[in-house]
């Protein structure tokens, strides 16, 4: 039986490309079709701006469909638009700040390593999602926040500051009352799931309720494929690997934490302008 360490990994992210991604991309050129072809042109010309562009902005940009740059990413081995723009950060060397620092110094060198994980993160997060995301809780009559072990933390702190602004919220600590409470959301409703892994079963059932009662589903998680991304309506994923001072767990709530406070800015603008329902 697999571990939840093994099931985390067994859903993140395609392992590395034997060759860059852009390199792939010139190498599929010809097997593509003309509208994959346009859209792989636009990749491999501007690689720099498609770190910072969602898969809908890259389809307005070159005339084509966000299915057709979601081929695209599958042609080169990747399952969407993120990865591919993870793949970018990497190959382009962005937010490369560890090589500036004291190779003596173990401080500065973690220190560097989360301004690299927060410089991939803002380059690669999916903004217009994430201004969905905060729609959808700025709209909501009462959110539910689930979360469970180390993510915990941060759905307190952010359940205690949409309190503070006047939101209806609750933030439950134990898996039942986070059940309980699942049960009486309604269609005007939000249920937000803060998750590392994605695959923890007292996160997800909360979930599963809300959605067979109407309400909309939201998550932050770190993995794409994980049954957390998949069962919510709109999924924000973000995270960060391990290196040797931290677990991929804690270098993923640092960036977890910092999608948070984007959305603590988007929802104190919406107390100013106050954001539609979709």
């Amino acid at each position: 039986m697999h571990t939840a360490i093994e099931r985390e990994r067994a859903w993140a992210r395609a392992d590395p490309a034997p060759i860059g991604v852009l390199e792939s991309l010139r190498a599929a050129l010809p097997s593509l079709s003309a509208r994959s072809r346009q859209a792989a042109g636009f990749v491999l010309s501007h690689p720099d701006l498609i770190v910072g562009m969602s898969a809908a902005r890259i389809a307005g940009a070159t005339n084509t469909s966000v299915g057709t740059v979601v081929r695209l990413c599958h042609a080169v081995g990747l399952p969407g638009i993120q990865e591919l723009k993870l793949r970018l950060i990497s190959e382009l060397g962005l937010g490369r700040i560890a090589d500036s620092v004291p190779t003596d110094s173990q401080g500065a060198a973690t220190l560097a390593r989360i301004i690299e994980d927060l410089c991939r993160t803002a380059a690669a997060l999916d903004h217009d999602l994430i201004e969905r995301l905060a729609a959808a809780l700025g709209g909501a009559d009462r959110a539910l926040l689930v979360s469970s072990g180390t993510s915990q933390p941060l759905a307190i702190e952010f359940g205690n500051w949409l309190s503070s602004q006047g939101r209806a919220v609750s933030y439950p600590t134990d898996s039942g009352t986070q059940a309980a409470v699942s049960r009486q959301l309604g269609p005007s409703d939000v249920c937000f799931a803060i998750s590392h892994s994605g695959v923890t079963e007292a996160t997800l059932a909360p979930m599963r309720t809300a959605a067979a009662n109407g309400a909309r589903t939201v998550a932050l998680t770190s993995y794409s494929g994980a049954p957390l991304a998949h069962l919510a309506d709109i999924a924000i994923v973000a995270g960060a690997a391990a290196d040797g001072a931290r677990s991929e767990e804690m270098a993923s709530r640092m960036v977890h934490h910092a999608v948070l406070q984007v959305l603590r800015t988007l929802l104190s603008v919406s107390h100013r302008t106050p954001l539609p329902k979709e």
